[in-house]
């Protein structure tokens, strides 16, 4: 039973000496330049063709932006239904963005980009009820209606003052 047991503390005693002797640092001379050899540059020839570069410079297209204020809280109604609903839209760049409350506690997110011509704008809407599809609005002359669709196949329209729904709901 003491061979064992000396076994066992000779084990120790040389792991210990050898773990203390191994995190010691080597013997270092700083005054020696570290020189790491590398094999010297050559030179390559690439043959490079000559192209002709045109020196006209392109006409910039007209773009007509028709500046139409999305921004702001509207009355929209959706499907057949009379009832309508508040939505206030933000709009960033030509981004826009807006939520209202739906029947059942549900909400509707509209998150849609405006047109190049300004009084469009197509998009996602999102319902929290798992529902969600395309839409796309069409502002009015006036630019205090729009109409448009939900889903390709339903109404949706806008006022931005008044409750009274649009005539022309489906466009």
């Amino acid at each position: 039973m003491r061979k064992p047991l000396i076994l066992t503390i000779i084990s120790i005693v040389c792991l210990t000496i050898i773990s203390v002797a191994c995190s010691y640092p080597f013997y270092e001379d700083n005054d020696d330049e570290v020189v790491i050899p590398t094999l010297a540059p050559q030179a390559t020839a690439v043959v490079v063709e000559e192209q002709a570069v045109s020196t006209s410079t392109a006409v910039p297209t007209a773009v007509n932006v028709v500046l139409v204020d999305w921004d702001g809280q509207w009355t929209i109604w959706m499907g057949n239904s009379s009832k309508g609903y508040v939505v206030d839209f933000l709009v960033q760049g030509d981004k826009i963005s807006g939520i209202t409350v739906v029947a059942n506690h549900n909400s509707i997110s509209f998150i849609g980009t405006i047109q190049q011509d300004g009084g469009t704008v197509k998009g996602i809407w999102e319902n929290t009820d798992g529902t969600s599809g395309e839409f796309s609005m069409h502002m009015d002359e006036s630019e205090d209606v729009f109409s448009g669709r939900l889903s390709s196949s339903s109404a949706f329209c806008g006022r931005r003052t008044g409750n009274i729904k649009p005539s022309t709901c489906f466009e």
